[in-house]
């Protein structure tokens, strides 16, 4: 089996997003790991 990230400019059918659940940010260390990604770039 392999897997493949293709460009997110390459076309596609459809796309999954995942959100935090509503009390993920409650602890710290968390909220700070989300937000460095969040905010890169």
């Amino acid at each position: 089996m392999s897997l493949l990230m293709p460009p997110e400019w390459a076309k596609h059918e459809r796309t999954w997003l995942a959100f935090p659940a509503a009390d993920y940010t409650q602890q710290e260390d968390a909220y700070l790991a989300w937000s460095e990604v969040a905010n890169c770039g």
